[in-house]
């Protein structure tokens, strides 16, 4: 059973993912049911102010969930994270918005910079200086420290506005290939292959030979002048750029 869920509307340059938990068939229903509401939120609610729109389509998707789960018994203490990316163009703007550990990375010039900052209870711990001194106590990095459709009474989402170059790539993934694949192994990826499909492809395979413990996704972005554009990847969001994307799913 694949837990992970994402969309890719590339017109409006929006990058969804979600990878859910809660059990036999909740996960998956959780993280598909975030991601049909945050798509339906970004995409029908006007809004001159980003971060907010961004916020309003997380704190929907957390009420559906617990909305869906309070009705049925199998969906209880069902959640997901949620990892938002909005590329806008021509100004060539990256909007990410965040709860959970799927991460958004970007790639430029040879360097891998995490974006999104992982909402774990080892994270919280680790920023609060307060890890126990003996390793063997750490909390897993697969507990998290807030969820969609968990019980705590308020979300505090991660926010993040990048300005892109010509020539950058974009990761968004699930915690089954970051979990798995270090930095620098993702980064590898990068410098081995151009091309969107060759990056997930690697990380893929990469992920594979590890044994893939846990669903992946990953989404690539490839931000190039349209004139770069080969045939057959036209997809063309406004004059000034464009954006190629490819995913793999396992």
């Amino acid at each position: 059973m694949n837990e992970d869920c994402y969309r890719i509307d590339i017109e409006r340059g929006l990058f969804l993912l979600a990878d859910g938990m809660g059990g036999h068939q909740a996960g998956e229903v959780a993280s598909r049911i975030a991601i049909d509401a945050i798509y339906q939120v970004l995409t029908t609610t006007p809004s001159e102010d980003r971060q907010t729109l961004l916020g309003t389509a997380l704190l929907a998707a957390h009420q559906a969930i617990r909305e869906t789960a309070a009705r049925e018994d199998a969906y209880w203490g069902m959640g997901t994270t949620a990892l938002i990316g909005w590329v806008c163009v021509p100004q060539l703007l990256l909007w990410v918005a965040h709860v959970g550990n799927s991460r958004a990375y970007l790639w430029r010039r040879g360097d891998l910079q995490q974006l999104t900052e992982d909402h774990t209870m080892l994270n919280e711990l680790r920023k609060a200086n307060r890890l126990p001194a003996n390793r063997r106590d750490w909390p897993s990095p697969n507990i998290l420290s807030q969820s969609l459709g968990s019980h705590q009474p308020f979300l505090s989402p991660g926010f993040g506005e990048w300005p892109l170059e010509m020539g950058d790539r974009l990761l968004f993934c699930s915690d089954g290939v970051s979990d798995v694949l270090s930095a620098q192994e993702i980064q590898q990826a990068f410098e081995a292959f151009q091309e969107p499909q060759g990056v997930c492809n690697y990380l893929a395979e990469a992920v594979h030979i590890r044994g893939a413990p846990d669903d992946l996704t990953a989404l690539v972005v490839a931000i190039e002048p349209a004139a770069q554009v080969r045939k057959g990847h036209s997809n063309c969001i406004s004059s000034g750029g464009m954006v190629q994307f490819s995913r793999e799913i396992c």
